[in-house]
């Protein structure tokens, strides 16, 4: 058996209550179906299908990273027409998210994962299926808080999309 497994930074559940209820006004402007707050997460590398007896494998990789605490600014609207997403992104990356993003790599490749090949870019996805293209730009920023990472697993069902965590690995604290 496989499950769909990708790496996140998944925030706290009082990160999600503050922000929960201030982002649905972006997400209804365009008319797609917002995506469930508590599946708010940032992804840093998508695995795909992965075999039940690999999991451990994969925990023990995440296992062995180590960072920092660090931010990650939010502060764009941007409407993808292909996937028709509406999302949130970061329009500068954090050196802190550049270095983990490769740091998970080069764990996940030893692991046998191949790269995505795009450059990594930030977002939170707030809303799918969108029918119309709201009008995107800059925003006041939002402090997207990356404290730990997460292993999770995308469930798709006739009701959407679920997303649970298997494993977390928290950071240090920030020394900012």
């Amino acid at each position: 058996m496989t499950r769909r497994l990708f790496v996140a930074s998944w925030p706290t559940d009082g990160w999600r209550a503050e922000y929960g209820a201030a982002l649905p006004k972006l997400e209804w402007a365009s008319g797609g179906r917002r995506v469930a707050v508590a599946n708010y997460h940032l992804t840093f590398a998508f695995l795909g299908p992965v075999a039940d007896e690999r999991i451990d494998a994969v925990r023990s990789g995440l296992g062995h990273i180590k960072a920092n605490a660090f931010d990650v600014a939010l502060d764009r609207l941007e409407y993808w027409p292909k996937p028709k997403v509406l999302c949130l992104v970061a329009s500068v990356l954090p050196e802190p998210a550049t270095a983990l993003v490769g740091e998970l790599w080069r764990a996940l490749v030893r692991l046998g994962f191949k790269q995505d090949v795009r450059p990594y870019k930030a977002h939170l996805t707030l809303a799918r299926h969108v029918e119309r293209r709201p009008q995107g730009g800059a925003i006041d920023p939002i402090a997207w808080p990356v404290e730990r990472i997460a292993l999770v697993e995308s469930t798709a069902s006739e009701d959407g999309v679920t997303y649970t965590p298997l494993a977390f690995w928290p950071f240090t604290s920030s020394s900012t």
